[in-house]
């Protein structure tokens, strides 16, 4: 969701005067309502650019799913309640201070996931180290890989998403990342269960500069290509910037129960998600056939498709201990602020998904939304004493045309003591008919 400023609704605080000091505590227990359906989590400021990842926050046993959002680096907690996911702002403060992208996935094996994120042209890691609470400590900054003479950074950009999983089957996480030329997928192998036989260590090598053997085009592919020229490999360090890969996102997991890794691959260039079937095995994958408007093709469902930059996440979020399909974009800006979390269940297994489409905004339909830019004031539009809140805003985004501004308008139909805002027109006053495209 674009909503630049929105987050500001958050923090409508109670606040107590003591030593000469404004003390200011988050008040949750407002209630915001629209059409008699109350927002569950009004005050969490929206999801423009949203990166999902299970977690246990609470340490209950059960994951949570924190949400990074690469539009303004913010991470938003939500507690799973039997199914319901709860905003969770106070585990905020539990985590580093990371940007541009971060996953969470476990990489020592102890059953806690851990945070690996973007960092100087590559990335860092953070162990799990929760007991009691949660908590992180840095593994390292910089995660290097054998390259055969010399330990470089794995190249990721911070406009792309990683592939992080098991490509291998040995039981560690390896990374895919595409090169910093672009086009080809260069695959890190994970070497600590060879060297030390646990996961408990990072150990990278390079093994290959074109996995799957596919070369990537602006809007089309070579698969099973066995003869392209891979590129020679480049130092990440020394890269002139001039030919650096213009940003794609990867989600590796096995489509077809066949026991290798295929491809969802996102790319700036388009906004649709391409499948890649990988038609070889685990220790040698060929992509050898694409669904271009995955996954309507493989299982009779929609395709998924966002103005500019798809991204796709394989998280559960239905609480059935599956893994579910959510869709979104990874563009920081020009692309859907606004039903840009779509979700598609899955009702099949972790490796022969089965995907239903469910709904364009999961999470987002409990949230108090109102477009870009978006500034509260406090004001009496009735007369009735109580103080209404109106919402201006820069604009919801439209692939065909520039945002239109509008104004909505919440009714205080609280009392003097406790106030309850019902949102009651999204086009206050009918301003969105004057196209100012500015910020109101």
């Amino acid at each position: 969701m674009r909503l630049k400023h929105a987050f500001i609704l958050g923090f409508i605080f109670s606040s107590i005067l003591s030593f000469s000091q404004m003390i200011l505590n988050r008040d949750t227990s407002l209630h915001f309502t629209e059409n008699g359906t109350q927002f569950l989590s009004p005050l969490s400021g929206g999801i423009n650019a949203g990166q999902f990842s299970n977690i246990d926050l609470n340490l209950d046993g059960v994951m949570d799913l924190v949400v990074f959002d690469k539009s303004g680096n913010k991470i938003s907690p939500f507690i799973n309640e039997n199914g319901t996911y709860i905003y969770a702002p106070k585990y905020r403060e539990n985590f580093p201070s990371v940007h541009d992208w971060m996953l969470l996935e476990d990489y020592n094996c102890d059953g806690k996931n851990d945070i690996y994120t973007y960092s100087s042209g590559g990335m860092a890691i953070y162990k799990n180290t929760s007991t009691t609470s949660l908590s992180f400590s840095l593994v390292t900054s910089l995660v290097l890989s054998n390259y055969g003479s010399n330990n470089l950074n794995i190249y990721i950009s911070p406009v792309d998403i990683p592939a992080i999983t098991d490509i291998d089957y040995d039981g560690d996480l390896d990374i895919l990342t595409f090169s910093i030329l672009g086009g080809f997928v260069e695959y890190h192998k994970n070497m600590a269960m060879e060297l030390t036989g646990s996961c408990d260590t990072v150990a990278f090598e390079f093994s290959e500069s074109c996995w799957g053997l596919f070369y990537e085009g602006l809007n089309s592919y070579i698969l099973n290509c066995p003869n392209c020229q891979c590129p020679q490999v480049a130092n990440p360090n020394n890269s002139n910037g001039k030919e650096k890969h213009a940003g794609s996102t990867l989600l590796a997991i096995d489509i077809d129960n066949d026991n290798d890794k295929d491809l969802v691959l996102g790319d700036i260039s388009y906004n649709n998600l391409n499948l890649l079937i990988n038609g070889g095995d685990n220790q040698n994958a060929i992509m050898t056939a694409v669904d271009s408007i995955f996954p309507q093709n493989f299982n009779n469902t929609i395709a998924a498709e966002m103005h500019v930059y798809p991204a796709s996440y394989y998280v559960d979020v239905t609480n059935d201990g599956v893994k579910d399909l959510i869709v979104t974009t990874n563009s920081e800006n020009n692309s859907e602020n606004f039903e840009s979390c779509w979700l598609y269940e899955n009702s099949g297994q972790n490796n022969l998904p089965d995907f239903s489409f469910i709904q364009k905004d999961f999470l987002q339909q409990n949230m108090i939304d109102l477009g870009a830019g978006s500034h509260p004031n406090f004001y009496d539009y009735n007369n009735d004493g109580l103080q209404d809140l109106v919402v201006g805003n820069y604009g919801y985004h439209d692939p065909n045309n520039d945002p239109i501004s509008s104004l909505a308008l919440f009714e205080n139909i609280g009392n003097d003591s406790v106030a309850e805002f019902n949102l009651i027109d999204r086009d206050w006053l009918n301003i969105s008919s004057i196209n100012l495209n500015i910020i109101l």
